[in-house]
């Protein structure tokens, strides 16, 4: 899979335009088909590219929206198609094409696996997860600046991340294999981005938000005898049994 960078400040300051240089940099051993970077007054974007599709370098550009993304989209050619585009467009322009149509909603109409960064003309940053959470993004503050990257070692190369240990977190890995917050790393400074979340950044105020739930499962009926429920087992009631000569 690819690896993104993403900044968002009012406006960015030199350290945070080096940064999205560098990290995305770091990030080839993730993405070693190719890199490209995108940094305005107010936003820096980066990707570091491993081809699953035949698209051109990114950032992705369009109607006055910039987007990075590390996608595997579900339906893509399909998709592609209801948005007027070509089947054969890459994951990244699918995104960001579905991103101008429906804009506030997109991402309802997505499925797969990705982790995104789109600036668009409302001056917002916006970054999502995937309904699952297969890709990766985690996020950090640096004052009014909101840095985003693939992975926790891309944010660290920032000198205003600070590698505090989060020991209650890390004490949590070792005990039992997963923090009780879950959306907790073993650094204080850095947070994952929860999956079916978006993190948006807005004149430097930083807010998260679910798009997507799972929806409630209809019970499964099992035609045909047979054996009457054990009590004891915890799907019962989860099944409806169901005797077809009844």
């Amino acid at each position: 899979m690819s690896a993104i960078v993403a900044a968002a400040g009012d406006p960015l300051s030199q350290e945070t335009r080096r940064w999205v240089v560098e990290a995305t940099k770091y990030s080839r051993k993730a993405g070693p088909d190719g890199e490209g970077v995108h940094i305005e007054d107010e936003f820096g974007l980066g990707v570091a590219v491993l081809r699953t599709s035949p698209e051109e370098l990114p950032p992705c550009q369009e109607g006055g929206a910039w987007m990075v993304a590390d996608a595997r989209l579900d339906g893509r050619a399909g998709l592609a198609t209801r948005l007027g585009l070509s089947p054969a467009s890459g994951d990244t322009e699918v995104l960001l094409g579905a991103y101008l149509r429906w804009n506030d909603s997109f991402l309802d109409k997505v499925a797969g696996d990705f982790a995104l960064a789109v600036w668009g003309g409302d001056r917002r940053l916006r970054c999502a997860r995937d309904q699952l959470g297969v890709a990766p993004l985690h996020f950090a503050r640096v004052g009014a600046e909101l840095l985003v990257a693939s992975s926790i070692e891309a944010l660290l190369l920032h000198p205003k991340v600070p590698d505090d240990l989060d020991e209650a977190a890390v004490a949590e890995y070792l005990v039992q294999d997963w923090p009780t917050d879950a959306n907790a790393t073993s650094f204080r400074a850095i947070r994952r981005v929860p999956p079916a979340h978006e993190l948006v950044w807005e004149r430097g105020a930083v807010r998260l938000r679910r798009y997507w739930r799972p929806e409630r499962w209809e019970p499964l009926l099992l035609l045909g005898r047979v054996p009457a429920p054990d009590t004891t087992d915890p799907t019962v009631g989860v099944l409806s049994y169901v005797d077809d000569d009844s």
